[in-house]
Parts: structure tokens; sequence; C-alpha cells
């Protein structure tokens, strides 16, 4: 919302922080969070001189590490992909919701999150589609050990050179992946029709 509606150089700064992870290459953000994740990387490190945790935790080779960069990686996708969608939205609509006496949470859930939920579904499906097909940050925060849809047609295809079950798995993620998009489209159809006014096709 702040991107949306902030104006000046505060709006182009937060602009750039947001984007600027998007400049630095994918295998490069990865190996900073293998850095920043390993047992004796910067975050145990942390935790470990705060006297919070006596031993180092084990943030790397499983779920939470493949997550932890796999929302770094995606996070500024899905933000921009929201921040377009709501500025496309009337700042006058909200003005007059304040105007009748709604507080800035009623105004939010009223009104900027119903109209911002096209930018909402088109993020999380992008960042679903991205997430699903990403083989290079679940091979190397997971360790091998956490197996998804990339990673598992990259070792299919790289190590035990099974072409054919390679390119099933592919057909079925993509298959997947046009479900998606389908059921979503139409959700969002059918949600349209159900409030829109009587009598309006």
């Amino acid at each position: 919302v702040f991107i949306a509606r902030e104006t000046g150089w505060m709006r182009r700064a937060v602009l750039f922080i947001v984007a600027a992870s998007l400049f630095t290459n994918l295998i490069v953000r990865t190996y900073g969070w293998i850095v920043a994740l390993s047992p004796r990387g910067v975050v145990n490190s942390a935790l470990m001189q705060a006297g919070i945790v006596e031993a180092p935790l084990r943030l790397m080779f499983n779920e939470f590490g493949v997550v932890t960069g796999l929302a770094q990686i995606m996070l500024p996708i899905f933000i921009l992909v929201v921040a377009v969608s709501l500025s496309t939205i009337p700042r006058t609509l909200e003005d007059a919701v304040e105007v009748c006496g709604a507080g800035p949470v009623r105004t939010f859930l009223k009104v900027t999150l119903p109209l911002s939920l096209p930018g909402l579904v088109n993020g999380s499906l992008l960042v679903f589609v991205l997430s699903i097909s990403n083989f290079i940050t679940p091979d190397f925060l997971g360790g091998g050990r956490v197996l998804m849809v990339g990673s598992l047609i990259y070792q299919l295809v790289s190590r035990t050179l099974n072409y054919p079950f390679a390119a099933a798995v592919g057909v079925a993620m993509l298959a997947v992946a046009l479900l998606m998009v389908a059921a979503l489209m139409l959700a969002w159809a059918l949600l349209r029709r159900l409030r829109a006014p009587r009598g309006v096709a």
C-alpha cells in the first residue's frame, strides 16, 4: 500500500530496496543464504553471541532453509505485482469511506483488500509457478533432502538420465499450473458475477 500510495523520493527508495535483490543472480542470492544459515553463519553466530542458543541451530538442508530462500526470492516479485494492482485503485474511494467514518483498518478490509484481489491472485499464481519450477534453491539449501518438482526434474535429467520420466513430470507440472490458472479464472469470474447487481450481464 505504501508503494502504491506514496509519492516522491520515499516511494522510489522503497521500490529500489524491494527490487534490489532482483538485480542479483539467483545463484548468488542462494549462496548468500548458505553463508547466513550455515552452522557458523551470521544467524547462528548472532544467536549464540546473544546467549539465545547454546549450540548452532539446524537452519539448512531442511524445509526451513528452502522456504526461507524461496520466500526471499519470490517476495519482491509478489510485492511489485500487488503494488501495480493497488495503484489502479482510485484514492477517492478510500477517502469517501473515511469521510463516512470508517477507520484505516475498516477502509482496508472493505475497500482496498477487495479491490486488490486481482493483484493478490495474479501475484500468488506467479509465485506458485516460479516456485514449483525452481530447482537451484531447493537443491542448494535443501541439500538433496527436500524434493520439489523442479529439483526432481533436474535430478532425473542430470543424474539418472531418465529423460522420459523427466518429460512426464514436466508435462504434469505444466498441467497442474494450467489447471490452477483455469480454476482461479473461473473462481474470479463467478465471484464477479455474484457481486454484479441484478439485471446486469
